[in-house]
């Protein structure tokens, strides 16, 4: 049996300590509405602080063959306890006054995020997730309108402090073809 000095096991425990801690996120790494709230303020805020604040969004739409341009303001902010962001979108559209609500809810800082968007023009109820990728994030849905299977992805590119891209698309065809359905360039307002 070999004798180690009295000291040594202490400072391997101190070392492993330190060590740990040194790969555990600290609480400056999220901002400070999400540091007093639950568990999972503390995931959506590192997963999804890019997109808190006001935006001015300059969308295009597609619809039946009609193409329409509208600016609008977008408010992006903490809910539910910091466990949600809620996005609310106040423009025109077709010349007509025009709403969205979203949810935004995230598990973990590279876990699947969700987005829950309704618009003022038709109920139906979207619930898309997916994945933060290199080039910023995609959200997958599917939905059945009028006995059509619709598959739809959203792209926010890049998933920057200052700007983003929006293009989303839908296929018809189980995916074998995709049309853009809108596009919409997201700028943050202020500093």
């Amino acid at each position: 049996m070999t004798s180690t000095p009295a000291g040594a096991p202490r400072a391997r425990r101190c070392v492993a300590v330190l060590a740990v801690a040194a790969v555990l996120p600290t609480a400056e790494a999220s901002p400070a509405w999400a540091q007093s709230g639950p568990a999972c303020a503390d995931s959506v805020a590192r997963a999804l602080t890019p997109l808190v604040g006001t935006w001015d969004v300059r969308t295009v739409f597609a619809t039946g063959g009609r193409w329409d341009t509208t600016t609008a303001v977008v408010t992006i902010r903490p809910d539910f306890h910091g466990c949600l962001l809620r996005e609310e979108l106040d423009g025109t559209r077709y010349g007509e006054p025009y709403a969205t609500l979203s949810l935004w809810g995230a598990v973990g800082l590279h876990g699947a995020i969700q987005r829950t968007f309704v618009h003022s023009q038709h109920g139906l109820l979207g619930v898309h997730s997916g994945d933060r990728t290199p080039d910023g994030l995609v959200l997958r849905d599917s939905q059945v309108v009028r006995g059509t299977l619709v598959l739809l992805e959203h792209r926010f590119e890049p998933f920057i402090e200052d700007s983003m891209r929006y293009p989303s698309r839908r296929s018809t065809d189980h995916g074998a073809t995709w049309r853009v359905a809108s596009f919409a360039d997201y700028r943050r307002r202020g500093p």
